[in-house]
């Protein structure tokens, strides 16, 4: 449950950060499909990387 946690919380400020850029950059957070699919492989990853982190130590 932890993982989990951790996990949703480090995608959340990423994707706060990636919808910060959006306004600094186009003026508006643009909603795109991309963006969906890409955000599905990252938090996979986070949760992978936070999983292997536990266990090391």
């Amino acid at each position: 449950m932890r993982l989990l946690f951790v996990a949703s919380i480090k995608y959340i400020l990423i994707v706060i950060l990636w919808q910060a850029l959006e306004l600094i950059f186009y003026g508006v957070v643009q909603h795109r499909i991309v963006d969906d699919i890409i955000g599905i492989i990252l938090f996979w990853y986070i949760y992978q990387c936070e999983s292997r982190g536990l266990q090391r130590k």
